[in-house]
């Protein structure tokens, strides 16, 4: 259907040419995500708003922006507030981010498309370029259809790098809300301070989500300061 309306049938080097562009838009995310890790010095609400780009823009336009943002970002003295994973069902949007982070905290990664999850794995270029970009996806996507033990791997590999958890289980979730109560006492096991907020990423956080965003920081500090020595 695309080819009958472009007028122009993509052959197989067509493909392969988009990986490779795509590939270096991926690196360019890649160094981008990597400046929120470990020692943060951009806030989630601002990487995420670089990240999701990726997007929406050509690939070689996304690489030239990426690379400038990064080389003013890495610039930057780190930032001291805890880190916070954000996880549960994927954002699409910064306005979590935003509520987390006033009150101190840094989100340094979030599940999903939009955001760290941006970039993933290349996508390999070999004699199949249509079983490689399914590979990629199939591999790559957290979503509705991502099996959760994919899920529990992904956040288990991040929980050494964050100081806290928040859990978005907006009312319309029907997938992700039952992974819920193994990731509570996974954490709980870690002695991982979390939050779980019950509201639309679009919704304005109300006075209990609040509260409990600041009990979390405030639990996560402590942390950060004892990891610290």
């Amino acid at each position: 259907d695309l080819a009958s309306v472009s007028g122009r049938v993509p052959s197989a080097d067509d493909l392969r040419r988009e990986f490779a562009r795509s590939n270096a838009a991926r690196a360019a995310a890649r160094r981008l995500a990597a400046l929120r890790r470990a020692v943060p010095r951009v806030t989630g609400t601002v990487a995420f708003r670089l990240l999701a780009a990726f997007w929406e823009m050509e690939p070689d336009r996304y690489v030239e922006m990426a690379r400038e943002a990064a080389e003013g970002t890495a610039a930057r003295p780190p930032l001291a507030g805890p880190r916070v994973l954000l996880t549960g069902a994927p954002v699409d949007g910064p306005m979590l981010h935003e509520a987390i982070e006033s009150h101190g905290a840094i989100v340094v990664a979030e599940a999903g498309p939009w955001g760290i999850g941006v970039a993933g794995d290349d996508v390999r270029i070999d004699d199949d370029p249509v079983g490689a970009l399914a590979d990629k996806y199939r591999a790559d996507s957290i979503g509705a259809r991502t099996p959760v033990d994919s899920l529990r791997r992904w956040t288990e590999d991040l929980l050494d790098d964050v100081d806290a958890v928040v859990v978005s289980l907006p009312p319309d979730d029907a997938v992700f809300g039952w992974d819920y109560p193994a990731l509570r006492a996974r954490l709980a096991g870690r002695g991982v301070p979390k939050a779980c907020l019950c509201l639309h990423p679009y919704e304005t956080p109300g006075t209990a989500d609040h509260a409990a965003l600041d009990a979390m920081v405030a639990a996560a500090s402590g942390r950060q300061e004892a990891r610290r020595g």
